[in-house]
């Protein structure tokens, strides 16, 4: 079973794709999760709903889609699910999000059911989220006016280790002389976003040390 639903925004896709990356705002808008718990590969999911199960939830992501891979395979109910989140760029101040849903699993009728419900509530509290999510990255930024991370080319992406990390960000540094470059990792587990100008590092979220290799990198200008 696969279904498709379109959420409308007025926020940036950065502040979009920020808030989407992190897998604890999803517990918001289904109340059969119940708790979330990060583990080696990713997280362990429990869910309450006609039965008691855990699942194992993995995250991958591009530049554009952010993708839940939710699993069962031990046991008597076996499941496979995903939750893929495409973020388009604004027009006129609005953002589209899609989000496909896809289940293969026991209860598929009722699966369907509860997810249209699960849209046409979560939707308006999504927009309110947003609306904040915005409000909070602007009042951290102190600055407006300035391009966002959607619009700006990619000038690098790939694979890295830990240890060539240093040599990624002396580059990314001396780039920002005359312009904004801002550097993206992730392992899979954390993601860590980092602003240079004017060659000089004036943002940063998350710690690099919670980084291990491989490490996916994008370097935007």
């Amino acid at each position: 079973m696969e279904k498709a639903y379109d959420f409308e925004v007025e926020a940036p896709p950065e502040v979009v794709r920020d808030y989407l990356m992190n897998p604890e705002n999803l517990m918001k808008y289904i109340p059969h999760f119940k708790d979330l718990k990060r583990v080696d590969d990713g997280w362990e999911l429990y869910v309450s709903w006609l039965f008691t199960i855990k699942l194992k939830v993995k995250r991958v992501f591009t530049n554009t889609d952010i993708i839940y891979l939710v699993e069962k395979s031990e046991g008597l109910i076996k499941i496979k699910s995903s939750l893929r989140f495409t973020i388009f760029p604004s027009k006129g101040g609005i953002t589209i999000v899609r989000l496909v849903f896809f289940y293969d699993g026991p209860f598929e009728s009722i699966v369907k059911g509860q997810a249209d419900a699960f849209y046409r509530k979560g939707k308006e509290v999504f927009k309110t989220e947003m609306t904040k999510e915005k409000r909070i990255q602007e009042e951290q930024n102190g600055v407006k006016g300035e391009v966002s991370i959607y619009e700006m080319k990619t000038i690098f992406s790939g694979k890295i280790n830990k240890d060539e990390l240093e040599k990624y960000l002396e580059i990314a540094m001396v780039k920002s002389v005359n312009s904004t470059v801002v550097v993206i990792l992730s392992d899979e587990r954390n993601i860590i976003e980092i602003k240079f100008k004017g060659g000089e590092l004036v943002a940063q979220k998350g710690d690099l040390d919670s980084l291990s290799s491989p490490i996916t990198i994008l370097i935007k200008q």
